[in-house]
């Protein structure tokens, strides 16, 4: 009997040890799927609960949960998502407390299913080091680190720019700067601050950029990192889904970056999530495209053997009448590709950077957007700029 009892206890401690205590975490990427507006929370989901983060890391709610199953509501804190759908790698929920960022057809009947309006949370990797929260963040500040912007759904077209990010952490900011290049000549340089938090769950680190609550921000997850280099995984593009970004490390010291800080402008949108278009309701330079061409060809630099063609400049309009987020595009008369020469591209670019007289956006368009996609097509004839439009 003593024995029979014994092997009982055994197997039942057998059971218990192969039982795996797993946890899958989700990152918001983004909500409203042709907007792509960033969702920065986290969901944690153990073995039996569930619970909910902030971009910062901080615990909100925790719920018992056996399971994240398509079409229940999950009530947590103050959400009541809707698990509009779970694949492998991510979630699909629909927040049905908040009619303001969900909002629902006006036809009650129809499924959320058909809504625009989901958030969707995307499914972490597990690193394969393991990575230490407070090494990480001096690793952070002990340098200047840099990457190459890949443009997404997210930003302005562009063809013809290339664009390179440098990031600086101190304390709890984050200074970005970005420079413009054409033809490997720097054209022109922007840069931004945020507040920025590192935060872990589990073995899993995150990098948050925050601005304000009404300005969501993405969360990005470490998941690697060596002296020289740290790799981040961004989740916010609905067209790169969990892209990677790789910080490599700069021989640049503080008094490089300031000095580099000197010498840009400060731009950032007023909301990062989509911006509306310049057509919606003819947002145009309130001194007219008159004024525009007459400014741009002053002081023009000569010019020889330029193509006929269009260059094309897309920028945003802030809420501050300030101009950022720069792409380029050169046509041919054809509309095929040419390229015009830097002294051209530079002196254009300068003079549309420092046009003030722009109308207020937020009075002037749909009241859920606070910035403008703008674009000015320049035409090039004969070694001139003959007309623009729009």
């Amino acid at each position: 009997m003593q024995k029979t009892l014994w092997y009982i206890f055994i197997i039942i401690i057998f059971i218990r040890c192969t039982v795996k205590n797993t946890s899958d975490i989700y990152v918001g990427g983004y909500r409203v799927l042709d907007e792509v507006i960033p969702y920065p929370y986290i969901i944690k989901k153990s073995n039996d609960s569930v619970m909910l983060y902030n971009t910062k890391g901080k615990l909100l709610d925790a719920k018992k949960l056996d399971s994240i199953t398509k079409k229940d509501t999950l009530k947590i804190h103050n959400k009541a998502y809707l698990i509009n759908s779970k694949k492998s790698d991510y979630l699909e929920v629909f927040d049905l407390s908040d009619t303001i960022n969900f909002p629902r057809f006006r036809n009650e009947e129809k499924s959320p299913a058909v809504y625009n309006f989901c958030a969707y949370f995307f499914k972490t990797e597990k690193t394969k080091q393991t990575l230490n929260l407070s090494k990480v963040e001096k690793l952070l500040k002990t340098k200047v680190w840099k990457y190459t912007f890949k443009a997404d759904e997210n930003y302005n077209p562009n063809e013809d720019l290339d664009i390179e990010k440098y990031l600086l952490f101190e304390n709890e900011k984050a200074i970005e700067l970005t420079n413009y290049y054409f033809n490997n000549e720097k054209i022109t340089s922007q840069h931004r601050e945020y507040v920025y938090k590192l935060s872990k769950i589990d073995n899993r680190i995150f990098l948050s950029f925050i601005k304000t609550d009404k300005n969501p921000q993405p969360i990005f997850q470490v998941t690697a990192v060596t002296n020289s280099e740290i790799t981040l995984r961004d989740f916010s593009s609905a067209k790169y889904k969990g892209k990677t970004i790789k910080l490599s490390a700069t021989t640049k010291n503080d008094t490089d970056f300031s000095d580099l800080i000197s010498r840009s402008t400060y731009f950032e949108n007023c909301f990062d999530g989509f911006q509306g278009q310049y057509y919606h309701e003819s947002i145009t330079y309130n001194k007219g495209n008159e004024f525009i061409l007459n400014y741009v060809v002053k002081d023009i630099p000569e010019i020889t053997n330029e193509p006929d063609g269009y260059v094309i400049v897309h920028f945003n309009i802030n809420c501050k009448k300030e101009i950022g987020n720069l792409g380029l595009i050169q046509m041919d008369t054809d509309y095929q590709k040419t390229t015009f020469s830097v002294d051209l591209i530079k002196h254009i670019i300068h003079k549309i950077t420092t046009l003030k007289d722009w109308p207020n956006t937020e009075d002037s368009i749909n009241k859920s957007y606070k910035d403008v996609h703008a674009f000015l097509m320049f035409k090039i004839e004969n070694n001139k700029i003959t007309d623009l439009c729009p």
